[in-house]
C-alpha cells in the first residue's frame, strides 16, 4: 500500500470515529453547576444565568421546542419533568457533536434557565456560543413579544 493510501485510509477512520463513536450519556448529562469548567466552552450558571417569567417546566418546554427546530439537534437525555434535558447538536459533514444542557430551576423573578455547552471534541471548535445564544434570543423574543 502506498503513503497516500494509508494517509487516505487513517482520515476515513478519524472521520468514521468522530460521527460514529458512542455517547455516554452520564458523562454529558450532567448539572451545568457541577461540570467541569475547562472543558466547558459556554457556561451560564448563577448570577450569569439569564431569567424568565413562568414556571421552570413551561421555560423549559418552549426552550426545548426551539432548539428541536433547529437543524442537526435531538434530546440525549433528560426532560421537563426533570428540569434539566441534555441535547446534542450535530453540525457539519463529520457530524461533529457539541452538547449544551439546559436546567431550569425556580427563582425570585420566574425561572433560572442554566447552560452548558461542550464540544465531543475540543479541537475542533464548537458552535454551542452560537445556538445558545439563538435559542435564548428565540426565549426572550416569546416571553417579551
Amino acid at each position: 500500500m502506498d503513503a497516500f493510501a494509508v494517509v487516505v485510509f487513517v482520515v476515513l477512520v478519524v472521520m468514521g470515529w468522530i460521527r460514529f463513536s458512542p455517547v455516554d450519556r452520564d458523562t454529558w448529562h450532567v448539572d451545568p453547576a457541577d461540570d467541569d469548567i475547562h472543558r466547558a466552552k459556554v457556561k451560564l450558571i448563577g448570577q450569569n444565568a439569564p431569567r424568565f417569567p413562568g414556571e421552570p417546566a413551561e421555560v423549559l418546554e418552549n426552550v426545548a421546542k426551539i432548539a428541536l427546530s433547529d437543524s442537526g439537534v435531538k434530546i440525549l437525555d433528560g426532560s421537563i419533568e426533570e428540569g434539566m434535558i441534555t441535547f446534542v447538536t450535530r453540525k457539519g459533514i463529520l457530524g461533529k457533536r457539541d452538547f449544551i444542557t439546559l436546567k431550569a430551576a425556580i427563582d425570585v423573578d420566574g425561572t433560572k434557565l442554566s447552560a452548558l455547552g461542550r464540544p465531543r471534541y475540543y479541537v475542533l471548535g464548537s458552535d454551542s456560543l452560537r445556538r445558545i445564544e439563538n435559542w435564548l434570543s428565540a426565549l426572550n423574543r416569546h416571553y417579551r413579544g
